[in-house]
C-alpha cells in the first residue's frame, strides 16, 4: 500500500486507479508474495512490550541482467531470497509497507533464507539500502566511462578484464582526507580482492629494466589476464598493479567538483578497519550515466 496524488501520479498503477486531485491510498496485491523484514524478536510478543506492526516488502521477478546484478549486490533496491523457489524472486525494498502482526497468523509462509550466510547477506542488503552515501553529482559523470567498461565486460567469458572484475569482492570509494565537503575533491577508488589473489607486492623491490619496459607496454586486458593466472614475481606484480591502477584512473574524466580519481588494488587483508570505515560502497545505481538506459 502507498499514497499517491491523483493530480500527479508517478506509477502506471496510480495513473490507472487514482482519480481527482486529492491524496489517495493505492493498494496492489503482492501476487508473488511478500518478505517479512521485521526481526523475529520484534514480532513475538513479550511481557511489557508490544510491537503490533511488521514491515513487509513485495517479491518481484527481474529480467536476466537485473537479476544477475541484484544477486551480486549491485542493485540496492533489491534483496535476494536464494532459498525461496530457486532464488528467482527478489524483495523490492522500494515498496516497504506496514501490516499488523495478526495478519501473519492467517497467512502461509515459507522460509526464504536457510543458512547463516544467506541471512547475513540479506541483512546487509537491507542495511545498504538505507545507508547509501549521498555522493556529489559530479562523481557519476567523472566515473561513467570506467563504470561502462565494468558493465560491458563483467559477464563476458572472453574478456580478461571481465574475469578480473568477477574476482573482485567489493569496490569502495573515499575522498582524500575523508571529507567530501572540501572542493575540489580527490577521489580514491579501492577495488578489493580475496586474500592472496593479487601478487605479493614489494614497493622496495628493484625490477630490471626489461620488466619495467614489458609491463609498461601492457594494456589493461593483458594485465588482467596475468593477474588472473597468478605466479608473478613481487617486482612484476607490483608494477602490473600500479600500471592497471593508472589505466583505470585514465578512464575517468574529472569534472566539476571532482579534481581527480585514482584507483587502488588491494587484498581484503591489506585494508585496515579504519580505512574501510572511511569508504563507501560502489554500486551501479549510483553511477548511472546519461548514456545508459
Amino acid at each position: 500500500m502507498w499514497l499517491a496524488h491523483g493530480g500527479c501520479p508517478a506509477t502506471a498503477y496510480s495513473r490507472d486507479h487514482a482519480s481527482g486531485d486529492g491524496i489517495q491510498g493505492m493498494y496492489e496485491r503482492a501476487s508473488l508474495g511478500a518478505a517479512v523484514l521485521t526481526q523475529t524478536c520484534d514480532i513475538i510478543p513479550r511481557p511489557s512490550r508490544h510491537r503490533p506492526f511488521v514491515a513487509v516488502a513485495p517479491l518481484v521477478e527481474l529480467d536476466t541482467n537485473d537479476a544477475r546484478e541484484a544477486s551480486r549486490g549491485r542493485r540496492p533496491r533489491y534483496a535476494c531470497l536464494p532459498s525461496y523457489l530457486g532464488g528467482r524472486y527478489f524483495t523490492d525494498l522500494d515498496r516497504i509497507s506496514t501490516i499488523e502482526t495478526g495478519l501473519l497468523l492467517v497467512c502461509g509462509w515459507t522460509p526464504g533464507l536457510d543458512t547463516d550466510s544467506e541471512r547475513l547477506a540479506f541483512a546487509r542488503a537491507v542495511a545498504r539500502k538505507f545507508s547509501r552515501f549521498a555522493f556529489p553529482d559530479d562523481l557519476p559523470k567523472a566515473m561513467s566511462r570506467w563504470r561502462d567498461e565494468v558493465v560491458s565486460r563483467h559477464d563476458k567469458e572472453s574478456s580478461p578484464e571481465g574475469a578480473l572484475y568477477r574476482k573482485a569482492i567489493d569496490v569502495r570509494v573515499a575522498a582524500a582526507g575523508d571529507n567530501w565537503d572540501d572542493v575540489p575533491i580527490d577521489v580514491k577508488v579501492t577495488v578489493l580482492f580475496p586474500p592472496g589473489f593479487l601478487p605479493p607486492s614489494d614497493p622496495d623491490a628493484r625490477p630490471v629494466v626489461a620488466e619495467v619496459d614489458s609491463v609498461g607496454a601492457m594494456d589493461a586486458g593483458q594485465i588482467a589476464a596475468k593477474l588472473c593466472q597468478g605466479g608473478s614475481s613481487q617486482a612484476t606484480g607490483h608494477l602490473m598493479c600500479e600500471r592497471l591502477e593508472r589505466l583505470w584512473s585514465d578512464r575517468c574524466n574529472p569534472v566539476g567538483s571532482v579534481r581527480s580519481v585514482e584507483f587502488e588494488l588491494l587484498g581484503t587483508d591489506d585494508l585496515t578497519v579504519d580505512a574501510y570505515l572511511a569508504t563507501y560502497p560502489f554500486d551501479l545505481e549510483f553511477l548511472t550515466s546519461d548514456s545508459l538506459p
